[in-house]
């Protein structure tokens, strides 16, 4: 019988209570209801609770995930509870979206998605050498249902700064343009890079607040990744040659963004190209305008100074050579073998705004502005013909992408700064989101082709000391008069290549 009951057979054999002793079971009655209440309610929630992590995975990296006839990942489900799907591989696509998530209690301390999570996030890092730690940089890559990026950021980005403090881990939102082909419209991207204890510190920090935040709604429902829909990649295509303005767009918080033209280089000329080895160190060589070093560096140092550590990169201004307008910036960073753009890449793009944009007073003309602009870069003679191809057609075929002129200079235009052994690829674009498009192409090739005889230093501190080259010299018998591409015989114009560099593919 319940408690109402009892109270109404009180009232009808004994008459009236006393008003004292209705108050106390009045009160009872009311907290009974409530504890009732509030248990429903956290049965209810405990149901329903999903969550759901979307990891990033290279797709050399997949088969590792997934095992011989899929018993990793069978043994991964098994381990954790979790549902874990690989989404379908998308074409042209250099990374898979892993969808991991369990139901989850609330009360409970960590969830069987987190621990999914770490463990398909090991096997993508160690592959089959489990238990062995990679030396240098690793990263992870999440794609984060847009609702929930505020739960990482925080108010004037107060969240993500404590988290990077407290990891050591470089945490960044990427800007809506980086998103990669297997990301779904609404999407963010978030990315962690450094030594492997502290991307798992960070990891465990961004999960455990994803978790504490999950969608209101389920997160890929209705949605197509950016990939599957062709009208977006022509989209992208058609800003690429009419937007210039988009290039650098500032994202969440004051993060540097690498624009739209590297996201249109990444998608429309996709370079399947697997990166160098864990450990590979990764350096660029920029040349800058003398006149324009002020613009990089900035007051104090502010602005190289937060160059490096937004994208993780060293970047060092060689000094001055006397009778050169140019010094050479030097770029570097570790490769990790994940991620699909190197941290010293990304600082290339973001290194070239800051010189393309230089001093208004100077009359610069760069990303902010749809007028023409230049860049050119010091490359190593072994690593010229990853540029080229095979009867120029990998020049060609990156010209016609991007709408961007580019050459490699003949040898009297090289600049004093330049070492033995250098070749001058420029770079023009008008607009200018085509030299952007451009250079991120070359920089990818680079990357993919890293030179076998030249001594980098190993210990972060840069490169040897170069070992500069007379100034004005020609070595490659290039009149001195004749020291333009235009004036090279007609099949080399624009793609010379001195003398028989191999002409790879």
């Amino acid at each position: 019988m319940g408690m109402q009951a009892e109270v109404d057979a009180d009232k009808e054999g004994e008459g009236s209570l006393s008003p004292s002793l209705k108050r106390t079971l009045d009160d009872s009655t009311a907290e009974e209801l409530e504890q009732l209440q509030t248990d429903k309610a956290k049965r209810q929630a405990s149901a329903a609770l999903e969550v759901t992590f979307r990891l990033l995975c290279p797709v050399p990296r997949s088969g590792s995930v997934i095992g011989k006839g899929g018993e990793i990942i069978k043994q991964l489900r098994a381990d954790t509870g979790a549902r874990i799907r690989i989404e379908e591989c998308l074409p042209n696509a250099e990374e898979r979206v892993i969808t991991i998530s369990a139901s989850d209690t609330a009360d409970a301390s960590w969830s069987p998605a987190q621990e999914a999570l770490f463990r398909v996030h090991s096997r993508i890092v160690e592959g089959d050498n489990e238990g062995e730690l990679p030396t240098g940089n690793t990263s992870a890559r999440l794609l984060v249902y847009g609702p929930q990026i505020g739960s990482l950021i925080g108010k004037s980005g107060t969240i993500i700064n404590s988290m990077r403090e407290e990891t050591g881990a470089n945490i960044r939102v990427l800007p809506r343009e980086a998103l990669p082909l297997c990301a779904m419209e609404g999407d963010e991207l978030v990315q962690i890079v450094g030594e492997i204890t502290k991307v798992r510190a960070a990891l465990q920090n961004v999960s455990a607040r994803l978790r504490a935040n999950p969608a209101r709604e389920r997160s890929t429902n209705g949605r197509q990744p950016l990939g599957a829909n062709v009208a977006h990649r022509d989209a992208h295509r058609d800003a690429l040659r009419n937007a210039p303005h988009a290039l650098m767009g500032v994202h969440h918080a004051g993060h540097l963004g690498l624009g739209l033209a590297n996201q249109v280089a990444h998608q429309q000329h996709q370079i399947t190209l697997q990166a160098p080895p864990p450990g590979t160190d990764l350096h660029y060589r920029l040349l800058c305008p003398s006149v324009r070093t002020g613009s990089l560096i900035g007051r104090g140092g502010s602005v190289i100074r937060a160059l490096r550590e937004e994208y993780g990169a060293r970047i060092r201004i060689g000094d001055a050579v006397d009778g050169c307008e140019d010094r050479v910036v030097d770029i570097m960073s570790v490769e990790d073998g994940l991620s699909p753009v190197a941290p010293a890449q990304q600082a290339v793009l973001r290194v070239y705004q800051c010189i393309a944009d230089g001093d208004q007073s100077l009359g610069a003309n760069g990303a902010g502005h749809s007028g023409r602009v230049s860049a050119r870069l010091l490359v190593a003679k072994a690593q010229i013909g990853s540029l080229i191809g095979r009867g120029g057609s990998i020049i060609e075929s990156m010209r016609r992408e991007t709408g961007a002129t580019i050459q490699i200079l003949p040898g009297d235009t090289l600049p004093a700064c330049a070492e033995d052994g250098d070749e001058l690829v420029e770079i023009t674009g008008d607009p200018a989101a085509c030299a952007y498009a451009a250079l991120r192409l070359i920089t990818a090739r680079l990357r993919a082709n890293p030179p076998r005889d030249r001594n980098t230093a190993k210990s972060g501190e840069g490169p040897e000391a170069p070992n500069r080259r007379r100034q004005g010299s020609s070595e490659r018998g290039i009149p001195r008069n004749g020291g333009h591409a235009a004036q090279l015989p007609a099949q080399a114009a624009g793609l010379y290549s001195g003398g028989g560099y191999p002409m790879t593919t």
